[in-house]
């Protein structure tokens, strides 16, 4: 779906500055040059289509303008140095309370609260340098570092017309870090704006998700009765204290094509 999505974007993009270009172009003879660079001053939207990762040490940096995925952008402040910068914000809320009937005999039943929490806010700034800038093919080396964290929380609270109830609560916190080297080569498309290529390089990553936090407070017949503990995705049971974490170094996890679309300040 993501890669229909892209190519269908990619196609409707260059067929609009296309057709903006010969619209504008004089019917007088002309060499047709590859290789039309940006220079220092000018930005580039980056969209990139991913063909590997979701492995230990996946940044996903992509952005094909699906739901979810990372705004990217490039500044050239040199001809041959460029700063890259991804960011995704996540904010999901919802919340339901009501009070409860009991419809046999019409009468209050007590009360429930339902609130369900999902952040995560993620930037990745980088750097690229650039070289052969008079060849056919742009070549550029460069880093991304990928910061971030995020917070779930799920909270259920009912309480009965006797007075009992049950309140609990489930957080889940993770942060994220990241570094992936690039290596790069782009092809700019005859004089358009525009280059397609290829990114691959060696990704690092550190992250300690997959602990939760369960608080429990209830009440029965007057008995009140509260429960601290933690669950782990790695380890099956129940905790007073538990670390959860994860590293990993993978060659070509994130590679990735990439279109770049450059226009002026």
């Amino acid at each position: 779906m993501k890669k229909s999505a892209f190519v269908t974007m990619a196609a409707l993009l260059l067929s609009s500055i296309t057709f903006a270009q010969l619209s504008e172009r004089q019917n007088d003879a002309t060499s047709i040059k590859f290789g039309t660079r940006p220079t220092a001053g000018d930005l580039a939207l980056t969209f990139a289509l991913p063909v590997s990762g979701t492995g230990i040490a996946d940044l996903s940096l992509e952005n094909t303008l699906a739901s979810g995925d990372f705004i990217t952008m490039k500044y050239y402040f040199r001809n041959d140095l460029a700063l890259r910068g991804a960011i995704k914000l996540s904010n999901n809320t919802q919340k339901a309370n009501g009070d409860l009937i009991d419809l046999a005999t019409n009468t209050d039943n007590g009360s429930r609260e339902i609130k369900d929490s999902r952040k995560e806010y993620l930037i990745a700034p980088g750097i690229e340098k650039h070289f052969g800038t008079k060849s056919l093919f742009d070549m550029y080396t460069g880093a991304d570092l990928l910061v971030g964290f995020g917070r779930n929380v799920f909270v259920n609270n009912q309480t009965d017309p006797t007075g009992d109830y049950f309140n609990s609560k489930q957080t889940s916190t993770h942060m994220v870090v990241g570094l992936g080297t690039v290596i790069g080569v782009s092809v700019f498309i005859a004089q358009l704006p525009v280059s397609v290529g290829i990114e691959y390089g060696i990704n690092f990553k550190y992250s300690n998700q997959g602990k939760t936090h369960y608080e429990v407070e209830s009440q029965t017949g007057g008995v009140s009765n509260t429960s601290d503990y933690y669950t782990s995705t790695m380890l099956p049971g129940n905790y007073s204290s538990v670390k959860n974490s994860t590293f990993g170094i993978v060659n070509n996890e994130d590679v990735r094509i990439v279109l770049n679309i450059y226009f002026n300040k």
